[in-house]
């Protein structure tokens, strides 16, 4: 079973990329994506089954940024879904905003725009089917 994916950034663009990354991976199962913080978090929020169990997630994000995000999710979300990850990729490459989210225990690594497919790839090997 390949796990699904959610995508949390304004640039549709990285959807694109990213979707069309998966197509040629052939890596996971459903891919939803959303353009806000806020958004994702009450899709979230409203879930009655498992969380998607990867999650990719910009910083810079209109209505609730990902720092924002990830605090709301570490109070609200993360017990609920402790096996999910989340991986961020940003344009930003300041080591405070680094250190800053990988406070969090769920997210698993920090990747600077433009994402490639070599990286891609090592995310999804990180959560096998199954896991």
């Amino acid at each position: 079973m390949k796990p699904d994916l959610m995508v949390i950034d304004d640039d549709e663009i990285i959807w694109v990329l990213i979707k069309d990354m998966l197509q040629d991976l052939d890596l996971v199962g459903r891919l939803s994506t959303f353009s806000d913080g806020d958004a994702a978090l009450n899709h979230l929020k409203s879930l009655n089954t498992a969380a998607p169990p990867l999650i990719v997630l910009d910083l810079n994000l209109p209505f609730m940024n990902g720092f924002e995000f990830l605090a709301a999710y570490a109070e609200s979300l993360y017990p609920r879904f402790p096996e999910t990850r989340v991986h961020i990729l940003t344009s930003s490459v300041r080591d405070s905003d680094r250190q800053q989210t990988l406070k969090y225990p769920f997210v698993k690594s920090f990747l600077t725009k433009p994402l490639k497919i070599e990286q891609l790839k090592a995310i999804l090997n990180q959560h096998p089917p199954g896991a």
